[in-house]
């Protein structure tokens, strides 16, 4: 376990080298004239990405066999339950990898400010590429690397300015209610 740790600890440095904005933080810049409330990525001053190793006294039968999700999966997942805005203060992108009985359990958890879904399969994607690159001990490129350019339409500037001066004005910890969910797997 402790060489596919390491493994997966190095291809994920290499892989962030390509998706750096990951492995920063929000941060913010309040304007007092007109009030605004400016939220950027720090890519310097930040916790970094997190890769966390966690075990679990269970198998992959007792993930998959029940009909609805265990509940104790949600613990698999470092950020559950976080919200955007607290990407100020923990990491955007966090890896849990949970040794299980019989396999490993991998979660990851990505600040949506950052990514959409296409986005998250793209970087875990380049992730697994870099993964196999560095196993085959080829040189490492992405097929597809990232897109990190910003681009705004002429004589727009990058700054959104929220009308709000202190982010508790736009922010509210959502109690979603209880659902189950169901796994669907084909054999």
């Amino acid at each position: 376990m402790a060489t596919l740790l390491d493994r997966l600890k190095d291809s994920l440095a290499l892989t962030l080298d390509h998706f750096y904005p990951l492995a920063g933080r929000l941060a913010t810049k309040k304007e007092d004239n007109p009030p605004s409330y400016v939220v950027f990525v720090d890519c310097n001053n930040s916790p970094r990405a997190k890769l966390i190793h966690a075990a679990a006294d269970m198998t992959i039968s007792d993930i998959l066999s029940p009909i609805y999700v265990p509940q104790v999966i949600q613990s698999f997942f470092y950020h559950d339950w976080v919200i955007n805005h607290d990407g100020h203060t923990l990491s955007l992108l966090s890896i849990q990898v949970t040794e299980l009985v019989d396999g490993i359990f991998i979660g990851c958890s990505i600040n949506h400010s950052m990514v959409d879904g296409t986005s998250f399969w793209h970087f875990f994607n380049a992730w697994s590429e870099v993964f196999t690159a560095q196993e085959k001990n080829s040189s490492i490129s992405l097929s597809r690397p990232p897109i990190l350019k910003r681009w705004f339409p002429d004589g727009y500037g990058p700054i959104i300015n929220l009308p709000f001066t202190h982010h508790d004005e736009f922010i509210s910890r959502f109690e979603a209610p209880v659902l189950r969910e169901r796994i669907s797997t084909s054999h």
